[in-house]
């Protein structure tokens, strides 16, 4: 079966698996940021090693680890933001494109950095358990809330007609 037949078969699931890549892809474009920019001023802590980024725990400065944070998290909301119009929902609606739209997906967006960062946070720092598995356990969780979101506030053409029979309703009251 082609992807195109696949698509329009199945076009809920076709749209789930783009989101799942796109979302791999900005993670990944997330922790290699993330990765480099704790690396590259502390070569030396690492033994010349980027490998051990991920596995040495000595390190990098909470400067570094927050800088990578903050900038891993930029670069990769805008791939996933540009993305998400092209190829996840394959949206030509306007008000996705709007400033608007622009600013729920970044509202969103901060708000699973903010439940990742404060899940991550309570996982390791008071109950003990591995920072690896508490932060792949906050990505699915950050990952859901995404997707379900976006697709209801963002992507969803019910939200878009419900929004012009409001906007509607309030320009014939002005008048």
């Amino acid at each position: 079966m082609s992807i195109k037949k696949f698509d329009s078969k199945h076009p809920q699931l076709s749209e789930l698996i783009r989101f799942l890549i796109i979302g791999t892809i900005a993670t990944l474009i997330d922790f290699a940021v993330m990765s480099l920019i704790i690396y590259i001023p502390n070569k030396a802590a690492f033994d010349y090693n980027f490998f051990k980024v991920f596995l040495d725990k000595k390190a990098a400065s909470t400067f570094w680890v927050a800088l990578g944070t903050g900038l891993g998290f930029t670069i990769g909301f805008i791939f996933s933001y540009i993305f998400s119009l092209l190829f996840v929902y394959k949206s030509y609606d306007k008000r996705a494109k709007s400033k608007r739209g622009f600013l729920l997906f970044l509202l969103f967006s901060v708000i699973g950095l903010c439940i990742q960062t404060i899940g991550v946070s309570v996982g390791f720092g008071v109950l003990g358990i591995n920072e690896w598995i508490v932060k792949i356990f906050f990505v699915f969780v950050v990952l859901v809330f995404n997707y379900t979101t976006r697709k209801k506030y963002i992507f969803n053409s019910k939200t878009k007609i419900v929004e012009e029979q409001f906007n509607c309703e309030e320009v014939k009251e002005e008048a």
